[in-house]
């Protein structure tokens, strides 16, 4: 368990990284433009873990309460038996990903992921898809060299990467979930976010939230 001392500099690092405020936090996270959260933490008061969450949520991280992800003292997974010789796509306990939009001459699956990996980050195969975006509003990132895996079952709320469906194609950006509205951010902190104003009835709707990234180098 963090200390307040602890989690305030893990916050105030990551406010840093997304060029955030601890007002917009407050707004991402409660819904009001306000820094209370982290006062409280500069007072030594720990917040309840329903708070905590929102604003692990809003950082875009997780809080995570269950058994070890990995054991204690271990360096890695170490390295899985396979039969990558063979034509069968369940490799080892490999699950393949399916594309979100199947194109002729795309292939049926374009990555697969370990099960075990799969089921350490809380993620269920079904629903699970890959998605070669359009275009990517996140720094370093070329949509022409860019894979995603997204979870289309992931709550539509707080503040994190998403997939969105856009009518010139798919998109991947830092999005923030208020109330009816999409606020979705521009890899140019000088360029304003943009506002989707009750997006269930707009043309622009989130596909899933990313679950994983994936930056192809140059051939």
């Amino acid at each position: 368990m963090y200390a307040p001392a602890q989690l305030l500099s893990l916050i105030e690092n990551r406010l840093a990284e997304l060029g955030m405020s601890q007002a917009q936090l407050g707004l991402r996270a409660f819904g009001k433009a306000d820094n209370t959260a982290i006062q409280s933490l500069k007072k030594g008061s720990s917040p309840a873990i329903d708070r905590l969450e929102a604003m692990a949520a809003a950082l875009g991280w997780e809080l995570y309460f269950g058994p070890y992800r990995q054991k204690p003292g271990a360096m890695n997974e170490g390295t899985p038996v396979d039969d990558f010789s063979s034509k069968n796509p369940m490799r080892a306990g490999f699950s393949p990903i399916p594309w979100f939009e199947p194109k002729i001459g795309s292939g049926s699956a374009p990555v697969a992921f370990l099960d075990s990996w799969l089921s350490s980050n809380g993620l269920i195969l079904d629903n699970l898809v890959a998605v070669a975006p359009t275009m990517v509003s996140i720094t370093g990132f070329d949509a022409a060299r860019t894979l995603a895996m997204i979870d289309t079952s992931a709550p539509r709320r707080g503040f994190a990467l998403w997939a969105l469906k856009e009518p010139a194609g798919v998109s991947v950006a830092s999005v923030s979930f208020d109330g009816a509205d999409l606020i979705i951010e521009s890899a140019n902190r000088e360029t304003a976010p943009r506002l989707i104003r009750n997006w269930s009835a707009s043309d622009v709707r989130p596909a899933g939230k990313v679950a994983w990234l994936g930056f192809m180098p140059h051939q």
